[in-house]
């Protein structure tokens, strides 16, 4: 079994090397994205860290904007550059800096052979969602001047080209998907209906792969433990009080840490799990 990882990231240095520390290894492959509105300082200190790492590649930077296309495009960009340079991983995990694992290599493995070559991509039918989920899809957004900004005005093809699934972020693609997607006609077809939806990373992979051949063999949980907290636009920061739900949920990553909030939640999941720590 190897792994690509794909880590995007614009701050928090240290929470990166918590990271990188307990899931780096010599048999998996590991693709770094750095946002373009990140510091020079900040991209000099990950070049410093990874840039002589055999099996880590620094991905070309694009400016990534909270909503926007810009997040499905740096992991199409990563799945492309993936498949040119390894030939032979099985699956692809998108990660940020703000991640990290809750099992060792071994585990992960383990749990990823389970899925037996189908991927992992969580999908909900919009119309048994709310009504405030259901309106993202509605409004055109379009990414300028640092920010997405959504227009007061509905998509031309909003009646007879709909978007009928939504889900999380992150997923666990198979290599065989990932090369299917990039000459299918459906990868672009659905490009062009999700390219200007809020939030589209929760839309785009969702709605390729359930009109793909790969419907049948996908499964719905992408291995995260998040936290929700009632109608919250994002998910809550897990601290030490969450250590026992998190080691007990049998899933390979948790999200998201914050060492602003807590700084002690990561050294405690290190010590319990036995993953390596920075330095």
């Amino acid at each position: 079994m190897k792994i690509v990882y794909q880590i995007t990231l614009y701050h928090k240095l240290d929470q990166f090397k918590w990271l990188l520390a307990a899931l780096y290894n010599t048999d998996d492959y590991f693709i770094i994205h750095v946002d373009e509105h990140s510091p020079d300082a900040y991209r000099n200190d990950i070049v410093a860290i990874c840039g002589n790492l055999p099996n880590v590649h620094l991905q070309r930077s694009i400016s990534v904007y909270w909503g926007g296309w810009s997040i499905v495009e740096t992991q199409l960009q990563g799945i492309s550059k993936a498949i040119k340079l390894w030939p032979n991983w099985d699956y692809f995990l998108n990660l940020s800096g703000q991640d990290y694992p809750l099992q060792k290599r071994d585990g992960i493995s383990k749990y990823l052979a389970k899925l037996e070559g189908s991927s992992a991509v969580a999908c909900n039918f919009m119309p048994d969602l709310a009504i405030n989920i259901r309106w993202r899809t509605w409004l055109q957004c379009v990414e300028f001047a640092n920010r997405v900004h959504r227009l007061p005005i509905p998509r031309s093809d909003i009646l007879f080209r709909k978007i009928n699934w939504k889900g999380s972020g992150w997923h666990i693609l198979s290599r065989e998907f990932c090369e299917w997607l990039q000459s299918s006609p459906i990868t672009d077809k659905w490009r062009l209906r999700c390219r200007r939806v809020m939030l589209p990373d929760e839309f785009y992979f969702q709605n390729l792969i359930m009109d793909s051949p790969f419907r049948v063999s996908r499964r719905n949980d992408n291995g995260r433990f998040v936290l929700w907290e009632k109608n919250a636009a994002r998910p809550r920061v897990l601290c030490r009080n969450d250590i026992e739900r998190i080691l007990k949920s049998g899933k390979i990553f948790a999200r998201k840490f914050d060492n602003e909030v807590d700084a002690d939640i990561l050294t405690l999941l290190a010590k319990a799990i036995g993953h390596a720590t920075p330095d």
